[in-house]
């Protein structure tokens, strides 16, 4: 069993398209009519499995799905995000593995097993901007005399899944599909977040801003807010204030929320590191002073990234003043970022 990991890119797309309205609605896009005609999507569920190895946790995640055939029986839905830079040659062969991993699973649990498998439908998900180049049937990873290859056609497993190429995307074309607000919000940021200019584009798209916090609230805008925190080096606070006009939300709400959730995910981080060195020391004492220094280093970064974020470049005696401040009172300084109006009102330094 997998899991989504610390990748920002699983996380969006666990987030979003773990809730199946969401998932039925970009499936009905992007799969062949010929098989979406053939799908219930409004029995759509989400299954718990995760079958990507674990060594790629961090390049790729998935979702599997059940669905109830329009003619009778169900069929799973497997989807595959691919996240690498560039597109993967081995993929048809890992989906293959993870197809007979479903089938196996299926095997064994269900206790009315008829005797024959269930469909499967294998979705690549690709935002490599150099474009999907790589194998896109199984028998294209065969090699051998093409003699050989063909006498062995039907005997050899071949198939093709259905792989969404982000990079050949128009953004009209993203626009025009049938997609609610949050899932065509979704695709653009994966399409776009590699790009060097996505803060420039960001307000090209306040319209679907706009429409994701009226159909799915201000929390599931943060979170795609977060995502472009964690994905694009120089996001800045100051590049996002637009969206709180673009969204209609009470004055500063959408970026309060982020700062504050950005105060909290640095906090957690911090934790997080300083048990991890705890536990490698192998002593309670090693432990104790381990949280509390990746706590406090925590806080630090984070505090010197809303400063800036805020107040633009920092003076050296305000990256000292953070340097040397005691835990106590970097968590008021980061409290105060949320209101203050100046540097020096943040960290008491004189005028």
């Amino acid at each position: 069993m997998g899991s989504s990991g610390k990748n920002p890119h699983n996380a969006l797309v666990i987030d979003t398209f773990g809730q199946v309205e969401h998932a039925a609605g970009l499936l009905g896009a992007l799969l062949p009519p010929e098989i979406v005609w053939h799908l219930d999507l409004s029995t759509l569920t989400l299954s718990q499995d995760h079958l990507v190895d674990e060594k790629l946790r961090e390049t790729e995640t998935d979702l599997l799905y059940r669905v109830s055939a329009k003619s009778g029986g169900e069929a799973f839905v497997y989807v595959l995000l691919e996240h690498q830079s560039t597109a993967d040659q081995w993929m048809p062969f890992r989906l293959l593995k993870y197809m007979v991993r479903i089938w196996d699973r299926w095997q064994r649990s269900e206790a009315d097993a008829c005797g024959k498998l269930p469909p499967i439908v294998p979705v690549v998900l690709s935002h490599a901007p150099s474009g999907w180049t790589a194998a896109r049937n199984l028998i294209d990873l065969i090699e051998g005399p093409t003699e050989l290859v063909d006498a062995l056609r039907p005997h050899l497993p071949g198939f093709e899944p259905v792989i969404e190429d982000l990079a050949t995307r128009t953004d009209e074309e993203l626009e025009a599909m049938t997609l609610d607000a949050l899932t065509r919000l979704v695709m653009l940021l994966l399409k776009h977040v590699r790009d060097g200019d996505i803060a420039s584009r960001l307000p090209r798209w306040a319209e679907t801003f706009h429409d994701v916090a009226r159909s799915s609230g201000v929390d599931a805008l943060v979170r795609v807010l977060m995502y472009i925190f964690e994905c694009v080096e120089d996001a800045s606070l100051d590049d996002l204030r637009w969206v709180d006009g673009a969204v209609e939300a009470p004055a500063g709400e959408v970026t309060m929320t982020l700062a504050e959730r950005l105060r909290q995910e640095g906090w957690q981080k911090g934790r997080q590191e300083g048990w991890q060195k705890g536990r490698q020391e192998g002593r309670q004492e090693g432990r104790q002073e381990g949280r509390q220094e990746g706590r406090q280093e925590g806080q630090q970064v984070l505090l010197l990234k809303l400063l800036k974020l805020r107040f633009g470049p920092l003076p050296a005696s305000a990256e000292r003043r953070v340097a040397e401040a005691s835990p106590s009172d970097l968590e008021l300084m980061v409290e105060r970022v949320l209101g203050a109006t100046s540097l020096e009102a943040v960290l008491d330094l004189p005028r």
